[in-house]
């Protein structure tokens, strides 16, 4: 027993000795252990008859590479690695380089390594043959770089992944993929030979596929990844059986597009599907039944271009196509969610519409309820017939929101003008906006057969615009003209998105270009040649200086294939062309101003160059694929004598003698410089247009379409489109026949228009009874439009050829109606007031402005209209002085600083003052005033002109003149008081 004991001891002390055979599949390295454990394996690869196989690789695989071996003549091989994995695998993999393609079908063993491990594994391998996948791997689901993928090997029904031993036949690049393992190219796949398979490609593990196209509009489902799309197999039916070793190539990109014509296929009939679901609750889908059939058509062009082989074309056809059939899914989706929530929006606004024209044509209480009541009743039925949401809802919540709708607006238009109130104690400001509306209404009333005419137009134009147009946003490619100059190339130039500046010094900053992105662009079709751009980030101060002559911009281009070089080289004076590593090109300057000679070593940054040749200003006329300057960009700032949180900051091009030329690697050595572009060289057989816009219907990047010395711009984004009869015809109409109505109101009541300036009323106020005589007609008109217009779809749902618009369901629509009926009297209204100027009082005065001084920054004089006496200029300039001084608080808009008031000689007067206002685009209006005051040459008793001088843009110029005119209209209005007040102070003065 004894004895039995100690052996039992002695063996557990002894390195622990396993022969591996088969295991289960595992991924590998899913756990670890503190402790570095020795694996020692050998054994022998033998060949489908037996034979032992020279220089097959080995790899030892835990969560990284291990350990490598090869087999010896007689097929042995000898494998040490540590290892802190619980489990690793062991692979084989041989390729005879006589032989096209891998020879024999990979395999692999799973070795458990808790512990240091002794083991023996031996592999017979069997014939294989070779798929080859060419082109890329495109899906129309996807808008990105598809980074991670699988290619499963799978038997002929697609149920089962088939393996060789422990190894899986997956290919790709996702992590349970074995292509990194084996050595091989992720399109590579090592096949069983005689063996009926065929090939799955899927998503990434944990990647979602498109089972609902719609998911991303889910909320739920906003954890799904981007690279998602729907898994399809190559060789349906009976499968793929090969020879061994025989090699077969697959074009991948075709084979995508047919598993995409069938998803898109199935997309438009589940579009179909929710269209016939929403027209049988009575939606309009006219628009959305030609965008389904818009998308089958370009399907079936799909279908024609692939038999003649224009791929590039249909994948961009086709990728339309399934954007278009998205956004007409989505729109189903939300359709009955907008009319159910709509519907009570609509109720209270069809309330506000019948109280609205019931006050309108009675001041009895009585009357209103009345009139209210007998107009809500039929419209209120009209609507519950005609709009859809209305049937969503319970008939008794549909009364319910009716009513009480009714009685709270009823309520509010009669106590609204109480609790204002037109006397002491009411709002300030408010009671007199009642007063006009107020006599506006009456004005209508008095004129019923005029106000009906008006009003008719106005709803006219308004059901025109509910019916018979539509506006609708989408998610799809934006396709414009641009550029600023001719480009001197063509082709195809790709930037990442644009980077959103934080502030004012990030102008002109740019995100980077990925490399993948140039490896991607390489491998689309048309194209023969990519080159990356480098240049710095725009900066305000210079990157270096070399003999005090300052560089502010890097550019690092690629001299073998870039291909502006021959502009680049032409523009060399004195030489040679850049094209090595290391050198670099400068401008001419550099030679006399800063000594600079050929063969010279300069640094940037720590960054040495070799110069090889000096460059002339021509080459600021070099003008890249966008139709922009090749040259970098630096920041100016635009006003430095500001401090610097008013400073504007804007990126110009460097001037040519600040800038350094050398080679694309040597640029990116240099800190702050980074790629900024890719230029994209095609077939002379390509179409730029056609390459381009495929190229952005897949990618959310920013391309430049060269072509014929004009630039084309495309992106991915969000687009606004229209449809129906053009809005501006009926728009038009409408406006002329204000002009016309309230022109002839105006002239017609010329004498009243003299009652109401005597009593008091200024020309805004008499000028405001007309505009709101016209807002009144454009709020009833637009509002019984917009709820008569909703009856027309139900009518042309019925007609042989219905309209293409897209119905509007949502109450913001109804908003919509009410502004465009609302700005088509107010338009005309004020027309009809500039043009009856001559029938009432005018506070306008005529301005001029006379540049004194060439440049961007000018010195303006603007002649004030201003005539002073010698008793009314003291109190002129005291009057102008507290009102700049009383705009000198903070958060004063305009802010007024440093003002300052000097005699002049002749007995005028000056005030000076500092004028600033923020501005969103700009930054800043900045401006430096004086107003002179000067005395004119005439005789008798001396009288003073006032003259305002600015220096400035024209812009902050023409927003000062404004700021003073209204100065002006004050003084003008205000003179008695201010000369009264200056009597009052002169007196106690001289008491």
């Amino acid at each position: 027993m004894i004895t039995l004991t100690i052996l039992l001891l002695a063996l557990s002390s002894y390195r622990w000795i396993v022969t591996v055979g088969a295991a289960r599949l595992h991924a590998g390295g899913v756990a670890r252990h503190d402790t570095l454990v020795s694996v020692d394996i050998d054994g022998y690869v033998r060949g489908p008859d037996g034979r032992p196989i020279t220089d097959v690789q080995l790899r030892f695989w835990g969560s990284a590479l291990e350990g490598e071996a090869a087999t010896d003549q007689a097929g042995y091989f000898s494998l040490n690695a540590s290892t802190r994995e619980n489990e690793c695998t062991l692979y084989a993999l041989f390729d005879d380089p006589e032989t096209p393609g891998v020879d024999l079908l990979p395999a692999a063993r799973t070795v458990e390594t808790p512990h240091n491990v002794v083991a023996r594994v031996n592999f017979t391998m069997t014939p294989a043959a070779i798929v080859l996948l060419e082109g890329q791997l495109k899906r129309v689901e996807v808008a990105k770089d598809l980074t991670r993928y699988m290619f499963k090997v799978v038997d002929p029904g697609g149920s089962q992944v088939l393996c060789s031993g422990d190894l899986p036949l997956v290919y790709g690049t996702d992590q349970h993929a074995r292509s990194l393992q084996l050595g091989l190219e992720a399109s590579t796949l090592v096949v069983p030979a005689s063996t009926p398979l065929a090939i799955r490609v899927t998503p990434a593990s944990g990647y979602v596929g498109g089972q609902d196209p719609f998911w991303w509009a889910r909320p739920e489902e906003s954890t799904r990844r981007h690279e998602a799309f729907t898994e399809f197999t190559l060789w349906s039916g009976e499968g793929l059986t090969l020879d061994a070793g025989e090699v077969v190539r697959v074009d991948l990109e075709e084979r995508c597009l047919r598993a995409d014509l069938e998803i898109v296929g199935q997309l438009a009939g589940e579009v179909e599907a929710k269209i016939e679901a929403v027209e049988e609750m009575g939606f309009y889908s006219a628009s959305e039944r030609h965008e389904l059939g818009s998308s089958r058509a370009l399907m079936q062009g799909v279908v024609e271009k692939m038999e003649g082989g224009v791929l590039e074309s249909c994948y961009y056809d086709l990728r339309q196509a399934y954007l278009k059939l998205l956004g007409v899914g989505v729109r189903m989706l939300s359709m009955r969610g907008e009319a159910a929530l709509s519907v009570n929006a609509l109720i209270f606004f069809t309330s506000v519409a019948s109280v609205a024209l019931a006050t309108l044509l009675t001041e009895s209480r009585a009357r209103r309820a009345l009139l209210s009541a007998s107009v809500y009743a039929p419209l209120t039925l009209h609507l519950h017939r005609v709009y859809p949401g209305s049937g969503i809802v319970s008939p008794w919540r549909f009364l319910g929101i009716g009513a009480i709708s009714f009685v709270a607006v009823l309520f509010a238009v009669d106590a609204l003008p109480r609790a204002i109130g037109l006397g002491r104690g009411g709002v300030p400001g408010v009671g007199a906006l009642v007063a006009v509306f107020s006599m506006a209404k009456r004005g209508l009333r008095r004129r019923r057969l005029r106000s009906l005419l008006a009003s008719s137009s106005i709803l006219a134009l308004t059901m025109s615009f509910v019916a018979l147009t539509s506006l609708s946003t989408g998610y799809g490619l934006i396709h414009s003209l641009t550029g600023s100059r001719p480009p001197d190339t063509s082709g195809i130039m790709v930037r990442m998105p644009a980077y959103e500046p934080e502030n004012q010094f990030q102008n002109g900053w740019f995100n980077f270009v990925i490399p993948s992105v140039a490896e991607w662009a390489e491998g689309s079709e048309g194209v023969i040649g990519v080159s990356t751009k480098a240049e710095n980030i725009p900066e305000t101060s210079s990157l270096e200086s070399l003999g005090g002559w300052p560089i502010r911009g890097v550019l690092g281009v690629e001299p073998d294939v870039e291909p502006l070089m021959p502009m680049i080289d032409a523009s060399v004076e004195k030489g040679e062309p850049l094209r090595e590593e290391g050198t670099c090109l400068v401008h001419g300057f550099m030679l006399v101003y800063a000594g600079v000679e050929l063969g010279d070593l300069i640094a940037v940054r720590g960054v040495e160059m070799r110069v090889v040749g000096f460059f002339g200003d021509e080459i600021s006329g070099v003008t890249d694929m966008d139709g922009e300057p090749l040259l970098p960009k630096y920041q100016k700032i635009m006003n430095p004598w500001d401090e610097r949180p008013l400073q504007i900051v804007s990126a110009v091009t460097c001037e040519p003698e600040t800038v350094l030329v050398t080679t694309l690697g040597t640029a990116q050595m240099i800190r702050g410089v980074h790629s900024s572009r890719i230029d994209i060289s095609l077939a002379p057989e390509a179409d730029p247009d056609v390459v381009g816009r495929s190229m952005a219907v897949s990618r959310g990047y920013r391309f430049w379409i060269s072509s014929g010395g004009r630039v084309h711009f495309a992106q991915m984004g969000t687009w606004l489109a229209g449809r129906g009869l053009p809005v501006l015809v009926p728009w038009a109409i409408a406006v002329l026949n204000v002009v016309a109505t309230m022109l002839s109101s105006m002239y017609e009541r010329r004498r009243e228009i003299d009652i109401l300036s005597s009593i008091g009323l200024n020309p805004g106020h008499i000028a405001g009874v007309f505009l709101g005589e016209a807002s009144i007609l454009g709020v009833i008109g637009g509002g019984f439009g917009y709820l008569l217009g909703l009856g027309w779809y139900p009518l042309m749902s019925g007609l042989a050829i219905a309209p293409v618009v897209g119905q509007k369901v949502s109450a913001v629509w109804c908003i919509a109606a009410l502004g465009i009926a609302v700005a088509s009297v107010l338009t005309g209204s004020l027309l009809a007031l500039l043009g009856s100027a001559g029938l009432t009082p005018s506070l306008r005065r005529k301005w001029s402005q006379d540049r004194r001084a060439e440049g961007p920054e000018g010195r303006w004089e603007t002649k004030l209209p201003l005539i002073l006496g010698l008793d009314e200029l003291e109190g002129f300039v005291q009057y102008v002085v507290a009102r700049l001084e009383a705009q000198r608080t903070p958060g004063a808009v305009p802010t007024i600083g440093l003002v300052r008031r000097n005699d002049r000689e002749g007995g005028g007067a000056e005030v000076s003052f500092v004028y600033n206002e923020p501005n969103a685009a700009l930054g800043l209006y900045r401006t430096t005033n004086s107003i002179r005051m000067s005395q004119e040459p005439l005789p008798g008793r001396p009288l003073f002109s006032a003259t305002l001088v600015s220096e400035g843009r024209l812009e902050a110029v023409s927003r000062t003149g404004l700021f003073v005119r209204e100065l002006l209209i004050r003084w003008s209005t205000e003179r008695k008081r201010v000369e009264s007040d200056l009597t009052l102070h002169h007196t106690s003065l001289d008491d």
